[in-house]
C-alpha cells in the first residue's frame, strides 16, 4: 500500500511539471562520481566544487552501512544482503547530506531491473516515487533520472530509498547546482536608498570643498 500511495504522489508532480528523461541540465551543474574501489564504511565523504557531500545508509530498522564499488554506491543490511538500496526486509535509502543548499539535476543508477522504482525525499519531506529509466531481466542495466527545476527539489538532506520487495538498485552519479540566494526586491530597494544617499553625501562634499 505505502508503495502505492508514493506512485500516486510523484504521479501527481509528473503531470504537473513535466518530468522526462529529455530535460536540459543546467552548464553550471556539479557532478559528483559515487564509484571506486570496494569498501564498507559507515559513511562516505566527497567533496566538488566547493561543495561537500557526505553519503550514508538508513533504514526503518536504523543506520546502515554502506557498500561502494565500481558500480556505485548500496547499502549492506547483514548476512545474505544484496548490497543494493532494496526493499526486501526493513527499506533501505542512501542519504545525501550536503553542505550547501542546492537543487537536484540527475541521478545515475546501476543494477537496475525491470520496473525498478526509487522514491525521494527531501529534507525529511516525503516527495513521490518514480521508475527509474532503463531496466533488465538481469538487474544489470543503469539509467540516469533527470528532475525538473522546481523547489520540492531543492534542500541539503535527500533520501533516495525503496519501498518495495521488487525494488533495488545503486546509485553511481548524481549532479546538483548550487542554489544561491537572491536578495528580497525589499532588500535590493533598500540597498538601492542607502548607496543614492551615500552618493548623494559624497557630491555635497566635493560642492563644499
Amino acid at each position: 500500500m505505502k508503495n502505492l500511495i508514493a506512485k500516486a504522489a510523484i504521479a501527481g508532480i509528473v503531470a504537473t511539471t513535466g518530468v522526462t528523461t529529455g530535460i536540459l541540465e543546467p552548464a553550471q551543474a556539479t557532478t559528483f562520481g559515487l564509484g571506486g574501489s570496494l569498501a564498507l564504511e559507515e559513511s562516505f565523504t566527497y567533496e566538488e566544487e566547493g561543495i561537500e557531500l557526505i553519503v550514508s545508509g538508513v533504514s526503518e530498522s536504523g543506520p546502515r552501512d554502506v557498500v561502494r564499488s565500481g558500480v556505485g554506491l548500496g547499502v549492506y543490511g547483514g548476512f545474505g544482503d544484496n548490497f543494493e538500496v532494496d526493499g526486501k526486509g526493513p527499506n533501505e535509502g542512501l542519504k545525501f547530506l550536503f553542505d550547501h543548499t542546492v537543487s537536484l539535476v540527475s541521478a545515475t543508477f546501476t543494477k537496475v531491473g525491470f520496473n525498478d522504482d526509487f522514491t525521494l525525499f527531501v529534507d525529511g519531506n516525503f516527495i513521490g516515487s518514480a521508475d527509474i529509466p532503463g531496466g533488465n531481466f538481469f538487474d544489470t542495466d543503469f539509467g540516469t533520472f533527470k528532475f525538473p527545476a522546481a523547489d520540492f527539489n531543492e534542500g541539503t538532506s535527500f533520501i533516495f530509498a525503496a519501498l518495495d520487495k521488487n525494488d533495488d538498485f545503486k546509485l553511481k552519479r548524481i549532479k546538483v547546482e548550487k542554489v544561491v540566494d537572491v536578495p528580497e526586491p525589499t532588500v535590493m530597494i533598500g540597498l538601492g536608498v542607502v548607496a543614492a544617499g551615500l552618493l548623494a553625501q559624497k557630491r555635497s562634499r566635493k560642492e563644499t570643498a
